[in-house]
């Protein structure tokens, strides 16, 4: 057998432990609960969907952490028995990355396993063990965390000084919608922040105040109508696979097979701009960056991908937020949260996404702020999940990638590390002709609804369309995406879809 073939079998093995698994949300810490009595909260992703656990009364605890260790202890046996095949192949560089896959995704089930005595607390199960061993356990996570997901915002002045800074203005802009008692909770946090700057000197990133600001982004749509957008979008505009179904997701999630959208209240409706944000990041990203992922690389996830892949994803948001290139970045309101639970115990905690929601509304009920905060931690202790870190801090680097290298290109490929990136252009040449890249519909619907509320009679044709996003995007960054071939190639599509967008409108 040659050694691709060899690969090829080491792939569809990896990803038939992965997909068959249900672990692909487990290792993107995309976790779902369900409330039990008395404030518990039950882990529906690792106990239901990963163990087959349908049990929600009379839980046992014990089976279940028995149970779960043995499973993802199998799995990792499984991993280590494909490390082994893969050293005994001549591996080229760009397929040492796949070895470098292995090792991460063990790294990360390893983590699991520390972390289950957290997630069975949060239901009714009593640990055993001391607060000392608690705070072990996180050490130990925390080392894996800062390892994957970098350093600690506390760690981090720069972070601190834009958080601070976010939060003084936010204090005077919204002081009068909390009490007093609640406005001294708050500036306690800000006084805590000084300490860490000690009047040092500072530089934080610019925030460029250059935004679009639509009218009809307030405007709100309903589950079945954005539904049918993302359907549309997904099926007949690119031609996808995946299918739209309403679970009870946590939130939006863009599996391998559904794109889940959750059938709480909290997406009964939603406002136009977070629709746009939802086609920009889980279809014209991580779709498409799927779909060529699939036929280049046999849709493994490679280690590190995430870093690149939501890094290319808040960006996509950025530029819809901007009118302009996205030179400069805002503060994720959300850092503020995740600083605090490095700092506070979690009911200190809590009290603080309580007060905030109030002064800057969040997407999520506090509670379950609070849960994806405290995914894999402990509800009691300091500490939270730093994943929602890497966002902001990916972004960033995803724009230094562009701007370094003008490849913008690159960043639609596969599923890959930014360092890997340039070492698989070969396989584009290979398969060009069956890669699909994003004609960045989410521009052609908001400029199509802000013409159509700003001019009776307006010309809305292809050449129209292109110019424009030739113009923001500066052409040499999307010069590969061949951009007017295939908006011309959709354009019946993209026709039908503004026809769809009517018909919402109604």
């Amino acid at each position: 057998m040659s050694e691709k073939n060899n690969i090829e079998n080491i792939v569809k093995k990896i990803n038939k432990i992965i997909f068959d698994n249900n672990l692909e949300k487990i290792i993107e810490m995309t976790y779902s609960y369900k409330k039990l009595d008395n404030d518990k909260y039950y882990n529906l992703t690792l106990f239901d969907d990963f163990l087959w656990y349908k049990k929600i009364k009379n839980i046992d605890f014990l089976f279940l952490k028995e149970n779960l260790e043995k499973k993802l202890n199998s799995i990792i046996n499984e991993i280590l028995i494909l490390l082994e095949e893969l050293k005994n192949i001549a591996l080229d560089e760009k397929w040492k990355i796949l070895y470098k896959s292995l090792l991460y995704i063990k790294k990360i089930l390893k983590v699991v396993i520390l972390w289950l005595e957290f997630e069975l607390e949060k239901a009714w199960y009593k640990s055993s063990l001391t607060k000392k061993q608690k705070v072990d356990i996180v050490n130990q996570i925390e080392e894996i965390e800062e390892e994957n997901f970098w350093l600690k915002i506390k760690n981090t002045l720069s972070e601190i000084k834009l958080i601070h800074d976010f939060l003084f203005s936010l204090f005077i802009e919204t002081k009068f919608r909390i009490n007093s008692q609640e406005q001294l909770f708050f500036l306690n946090y800000i006084n805590k922040l000084n300490v860490f700057l000690d009047k040092k000197d500072i530089e934080a990133k610019k925030i460029n105040k250059k935004r679009n600001n639509f009218t009809f982004w307030n405007k709100l749509i309903s589950r079945d109508k954005y539904s049918k957008l993302f359907s549309f979008i997904i099926t007949e505009l690119y031609k996808m696979p995946q299918k739209v179904i309403i679970t009870n997701a946590s939130s939006i999630y863009d599996g391998e097979n559904f794109l889940e959208i959750p059938n709480k209240d909290t997406h009964k409706e939603l406002t136009y701009k977070r629709v746009l944000e939802l086609i920009v990041h889980e279809i014209e990203s991580h779709y498409i960056n799927s779909f060529n992922n699939k036929i280049l690389l046999w849709n493994f996830r490679w280690a590190r991908n995430l870093e690149k892949e939501e890094g290319l994803a808040k960006i996509m948001e950025a530029f819809l937020a901007w009118d302009d290139e996205a030179t400069a970045v805002f503060v994720p309101t959300y850092m503020a949260k995740i600083l605090y639970s490095e700092l506070y115990s979690g009911d200190d905690f809590y009290k603080f996404i309580d007060i905030y929601n109030k002064m800057h509304t969040l997407r999520r009920h506090p509670i379950n702020e609070f849960l994806r905060q405290k995914r894999n931690y402990s509800m009691e202790l300091q500490w939270g999940q730093h994943k929602d870190i890497s966002y902001w801090r990916w972004m960033i680097k995803a724009l230094e990638y562009i701007n370094k290298w003008w490849d913008f290109f690159l960043l639609f490929m596969w599923k890959v590390w930014f360092e890997d990136l340039d070492k698989l252009d070969s396989l584009y040449e290979e398969n060009k002709d069956r890669l699909l890249f994003p004609v960045f519909i989410w521009d052609i619907i908001s400029l199509y609804l802000d013409y159509k509320e700003k001019a009776e009679n307006f010309i809305f044709d292809i050449d129209f369309i292109v110019n424009y996003l030739e113009n923001k995007y500066h052409f040499k960054w999307i010069e590969r995406f061949e951009l007017r071939k295939n908006i011309w190639n959709k354009k019946d599509k993209i026709k039908k879809l503004l026809n769809l967008i009517d018909d919402l409108e109604k």
